[in-house]
C-alpha cells in the first residue's frame, strides 16, 4: 500500500513500478504480483447533496461529516464569492 498527503507522489511512484512513469535514474525490482487501480475522479449529473448520498437515504448527521470532512463548506462559499460567478 502507498499513502501519503495529496501531491506527494503517490501515483508517481506507483506508475514507475508499474512502467507507466519514465525513470531518469535507478532500477526497480518487484517480486510477486501488483495490482494496480488508478483513482478516477468522477461526478454525477446532480446536485452536491445527491453526489454525496449516492442513492441513500438523507441521514444529516452522516451528510454533515461528508460536508465538514470534505470542506465543501469552504469550497462553496468560495466558488460562490469567486469574480468568475458574481
Amino acid at each position: 500500500m502507498i499513502a501519503g498527503l495529496v501531491g506527494s507522489g503517490k501515483s508517481a511512484l506507483a506508475g514507475a513500478i508499474i512502467g507507466l512513469v519514465h525513470k531518469t535514474a535507478g532500477s526497480i525490482k518487484v517480486r510477486g504480483s501488483i495490482a494496480y487501480v488508478p483513482q478516477t475522479a468522477w461526478i454525477m449529473n446532480a446536485t452536491v447533496k445527491e453526489n454525496i448520498l449516492f442513492g441513500k437515504p438523507f441521514d444529516k448527521a452522516k451528510y454533515d461529516k461528508v460536508v465538514n470532512a470534505a470542506a465543501l463548506i469552504r469550497y462553496c462559499c468560495f466558488l460562490l464569492t469567486s469574480p468568475r460567478w458574481t
